[in-house]
């Protein structure tokens, strides 16, 4: 399995896609806020926020958008399964929900100096893509509670 890590900062009134990657993708917004229009004729619409993780199936056609008035920054993980290596073929997001796990949602593990969000579990979207799990951790001071997100951080949980 390959990983590939990418930081995109988006302008406000930009739109990416519409288009289709192949590969499963996870998408951490780390600031402002970004618009996913995914299916067939783009029929479904989701706002994904700061602190928020969005996940875009292989086979999903879709884009993103910037309708905010600052720059989005979001850092993107792509999993590629190695040639050869066995998993499932690429799908589609058909379930009922929107593939969004929201900050405010979150589990939070709470330690001294320290809170630790959980965002996506391990098997979370059902998939093999986020095996691990995605978690944002910052100090616990009354300033790390912002919706702006500029305290959040990238990080793998442990198996269970």
């Amino acid at each position: 399995m390959t990983i590939q890590l990418q930081f995109d900062r988006i302008p406000p009134e930009v739109e990416i896609g519409p288009h289709r990657h192949g590969r499963e993708t996870i998408v951490f917004v780390a600031s402002g806020a970004i618009v996913f229009e995914h299916g067939d004729d783009l029929e479904r619409r989701v706002e994904v926020r700061a602190g928020d993780v969005l996940y875009e199936a292989p086979s999903e056609y879709h884009l993103v958008r910037n309708d905010g008035t600052i720059d989005a920054l979001v850092l993107l993980a792509a999993v590629e399964k190695d040639p050869g290596e066995p998993g499932a073929l690429p799908r589609r997001w058909d379930q009922p929900g929107e593939p969004v796990r929201r900050r405010e949602s979150a589990r939070l593990i709470s330690r001294p100096g320290l809170h630790h969000r959980v965002l996506v579990e391990p098997g979370d979207f059902g998939t093999a893509g986020a095996p691990a799990g995605i978690a944002t951790s910052a100090p616990s001071t009354s300033s790390s509670s912002s919706r702006d997100g500029a305290r959040c951080g990238w990080g793998r949980s442990r198996r269970r």
